[in-house]
């Protein structure tokens, strides 16, 4: 009986202590961490501004800087990279608090829970990023450029905004020659800009005398697409080693012709400091003393310009015909003109006793502004592409022709030599209409839309 009761109460006790035992805690639910490529990121954009995230999930990004912010570039917002997977297939803008020194082919890995993920002026960009969520986990990751063409580019920019492309260019040019603010690029297939910071470490470095290719990353903003260069060695010299520029400075010459909206001086043909006594033919030069005048508002107060008024179907060119020996090797000629808005030509030193002459009253949108070049004594004949707006300057690319060219079109091979050796050439206006004619007489000026020549660039 006793040891029954002895059996009970240890029952009892032990009851009681498993009762008196506290629940164990409750085990948390695992966090999930989910890598997305940047393909899977930029599809997350459904919106203008998206959160990255999820409950108990914690969201990271991998891709490789494109972008270069370190001493040797810096074309780009010193708080912003460029991020694209390994393979180029898509890229990001990412905008950190802080500036950062990231150099191109770093490997970056960034967190992204709850950040944002918004659409800026056509571009897809993870906004406002901690810079202490950013890890390098690698670096001298090489990424491949797509070669591609301009006309593609800008047929695709959404999805390759962010990547690295390789065009064939064939043109890069900017106000000052140099690689300062806005450049423009051309390829056969088009053309579109390319940026340069002040701050890039190349600013104002001289561009290349040509072109054969440039790699960069393309960038949106806005409706402008284009293509920036991370450093100089992005951009490829071409054919063209060498550029020597016949500005038309140090002018002297003969005559004195006014056109409307005094005053100016006027010579016709003429030699420069450049080309020696190189340029002779049918045209008039002015040098502005002033900037009341009809292209007061796009030319140089005392720079002397080139106007080529034709009057008939033989005259309104310059001619290279006694150079001294500057022009051998000479590859390419580039021309920079623009359409006068002159209306009336005055001749001598004042309006008074001297005939006047009225100039062709341009049509937009209708006639056309043109360069004609020959070759060879008209030879071999080479036309610019047509502009329509007057007062705004044009670039144009002539290829001067090989000796095998011009014995094919009829030159002999001395003649041939001596034109590589001299670079006989002529530069016509060719700007329409050209009919000439009014009242059945074909020497008139009021039918010929003059153009005046800012510069004329030798390539080598």
């Amino acid at each position: 009986m006793r040891k029954w009761a002895v059996a009970a109460l240890l029952l009892a006790g032990f009851a009681a202590c498993k009762k008196d035992d506290p629940k164990p805690d409750p085990k948390p639910d695992p966090i999930e961490t989910v890598n997305l490529t940047i393909t899977e990121l930029r599809a997350k954009s459904t919106a203008a501004s998206v959160t990255i995230g999820e409950t108990k999930k914690l969201f990271k990004v991998k891709g490789v800087i494109l972008s270069d912010n370190s001493s040797t570039g810096k074309n780009i917002d010193a708080k912003t990279a460029v991020l694209v997977q390994e393979n180029n297939a898509a890229g990001i803008i990412v905008n950190f608090t802080a500036a950062h020194s990231f150099a191109a082919g770093t490997e970056m890995e960034i967190g992204i829970s709850n950040q944002k993920l918004e659409q800026v002026d056509g571009e897809i960009v993870l906004n406002a990023i901690p810079l202490d969520s950013a890890k390098s986990t690698a670096s001298g990751k090489a990424i491949a450029a797509k070669e591609t063409t301009i006309e593609n580019i800008l047929a695709n920019k959404t999805a390759l905004d962010g990547t690295l492309v390789k065009i064939a260019a064939t043109e890069l040019t900017s106000a000052d020659g140099k690689f300062n603010g806005t450049l423009t690029l051309k390829d056969a297939s088009g053309e579109l800009t390319s940026q340069i910071l002040s701050g890039a470490s190349f600013s104002g470095d001289a561009l290349l005398p040509s072109v054969s290719a440039l790699t960069g990353i393309v960038r949106i903003s806005g409706d402008k697409t284009r293509i920036d260069i991370r450093k100089v060695d992005d951009v490829v010299v071409g054919d063209i080693t060498k550029v020597l520029v016949e500005d038309f400075d140090n002018l002297t010459g003969s005559a004195v012709w006014i056109e409307q909206g005094l005053p100016n001086k006027l010579v016709s043909s003429f030699s420069t400091t450049f080309s020696g006594s190189g340029w002779v033919g049918s045209n008039w030069t002015f040098k502005y003393q002033g900037d009341k005048h009809n292209d007061g508002s796009f030319t140089v107060k005392d720079k002397y310009y080139p106007y080529l008024f034709p009057n008939n179907k033989t005259n309104g060119y310059i001619s290279a015909e006694n150079f001294t020996g500057e022009l051998k090797g000479l590859k390419t000629i580039k021309i920079t003109f623009a359409g006068s808005n002159a209306t009336k030509l005055y001749g001598g030193d004042n309006i008074d006793g001297f005939d006047t002459y009225d100039l062709y009253t341009f049509k937009q949108g209708t006639d056309k502004l043109q360069i004609r070049m020959l070759f060879g004594n008209g030879l071999i004949e080479k036309l610019s592409p047509q502009y329509d707006k007057l007062g705004e300057w044009y670039t144009v690319s002539f290829t001067v022709p090989t000796k095998a060219e011009l014995i094919a079109a009829g030159m002999s091979e001395s003649s041939a030599d001596l034109l590589l050796e001299y670079g006989w050439f002529q530069i016509w206006n060719n700007s329409s209409p050209r009919t000439g004619v009014v009242n059945g007489v074909d020497n008139v000026f009021a039918t010929w839309q003059p153009i005046l020549i800012q510069k004329v660039e030798f390539g080598f």
